[in-house]
């Protein structure tokens, strides 16, 4: 079977309990994340040690919202992407991408 095998709301906090409820209090590998302020900072939360947030939001970087850095001590690694960068900067690989 292909597909998500588990779908949860970010429209509240409920999906933190949740998804530490399917994984054993786990946590996951790999966060995509375009949630701001405290839906983020919880989503940071989720991160197993050696796993990775790829932020693609961009209201906290407009915000210059902080961010503590308890979470990097299980070596997680956060990678900000803003993709119009993509447009400006990489162009000839952004058509390769959408090709």
């Amino acid at each position: 079977m292909l597909g998500a095998d588990h779908v949860f709301d970010s429209r509240s906090l409920a999906f933190v309990n949740d998804i530490l409820g399917v994984t054993g209090g786990e946590g996951v590998d790999l966060v995509l994340n375009s949630l701001f302020a405290e839906a983020m900072e919880q989503s940071l939360s989720l991160v197993k040690p050696f796993g990775r947030f790829l932020e693609l939001g961009k209201r906290d970087y407009y915000g210059d919202s902080k961010i503590g850095l308890r979470p990097f001590r299980r070596n997680i690694s956060y990678f900000g992407i803003d993709a119009d960068q993509l447009l400006v900067n990489a162009l000839d690989l952004t058509k390769r991408i959408f090709t």
